[in-house]
C-alpha cells in the first residue's frame, strides 16, 4: 500500500491505503479505533461492493446468515486462506468484483 496523504482519489489508485471497518458500518460497526483497518483501495472497494449486494440481495437474511457474513469480513482481514476455504461463496464473489474493477482499467 502507498499513503496518498492530502490527495482525493477514486478506485483508480488501486494500491493507496484506504481505512476499512472491520464490521461494517452496514451491519452496524461504528468508526472506533477498534473497529477500523488499514487496507489497500482495491481490496476495500471489492470487499464492500460484494457485502453491499449481498445485503441487498438477502434483505430479509436471518441473523445467522449475516453473522456469516461478518465472520467471513473478518476472516477476510485475519486470515484470507481462511476466508476461501470456509466461506467460498462470499471470496468468490470478493474476487468477482475485484476483477471487474481492474478490467475498467485494463489492468
Amino acid at each position: 500500500m502507498i499513503h496518498l496523504e492530502g490527495k482525493l482519489f477514486g478506485e483508480e489508485q488501486f494500491c493507496a491505503a484506504t481505512v476499512g471497518h472491520i464490521l461494517p458500518k452496514a451491519l452496524g460497526g461504528q468508526n472506533k479505533s477498534w473497529n477500523l483497518r488499514a487496507t489497500c483501495n482495491l481490496c476495500n472497494r471489492a470487499s464492500g461492493q460484494a457485502m453491499n449486494e449481498w445485503l441487498q440481495e438477502n434483505r430479509n437474511a436471518p441473523m445467522e446468515d449475516r453473522e456469516r457474513l461478518v465472520k467471513y469480513l473478518w476472516s477476510e482481514i485475519d486470515d484470507p486462506s481462511k476466508a476461501d476455504k470456509l466461506y467460498p461463496d462470499f471470496y468468490i464473489s470478493f474476487l468477482t468484483k475485484r476483477g471487474l474493477i481492474l478490467a475498467r482499467y485494463d489492468v
